[in-house]
């Protein structure tokens, strides 16, 4: 597979505005344990990751819900079902006031890729997506 790294992504947690208040009552490390953290498609391994690069203990509550979809993730979080990661695509959602960041942190190390296979020519449909994708202001 040939892969093209398209954008990086800033990767943060944020919340509805009642669990962010609540965030803030509680403290970020203790709300990080008392709240649900909302896996994304990587299961944890953000919230482990972003937990390392704040310095705090990562030790979440046990959750039964599982949320690979990024749009779903984000209705749980302006449900007030919990913390989420999510990056630039919830601004639209951000500027309505729906979500807040709860912090400033955030991972670069994800990115959003196009790959396609290396093994046979490329179509000339896949040509075109590709073309198009490219094109897109991010």
């Amino acid at each position: 597979m040939d892969v093209e790294v398209l954008f990086n992504s800033n990767t943060r947690p944020l919340a509805s505005p009642e669990t962010a208040a609540r965030v803030h009552a509680l403290g970020l490390e203790n709300a990080a344990r008392e709240i649900p953290l909302l896996p994304d498609a990587s299961g944890m391994a953000a919230w482990r990751d972003w937990h390392d690069l704040a310095g705090l203990t990562f030790a979440p509550r046990k959750n039964a819900l599982s949320l690979p979809d990024a749009n779903s993730r984000l209705q749980a979080v302006i449900a007030g079902n919990g913390l989420g990661m999510q990056d630039a695509f919830a601004e639209p959602e951000i500027e309505s006031g729906q979500p807040v960041w709860i912090s400033e942190l955030g991972l670069t190390n994800f990115a959003y890729c196009i790959s396609l296979p290396t093994k046979r020519n490329v179509t000339e449909a896949e040509e075109h997506f590709r073309n198009w994708i490219r094109a897109q202001d991010f």
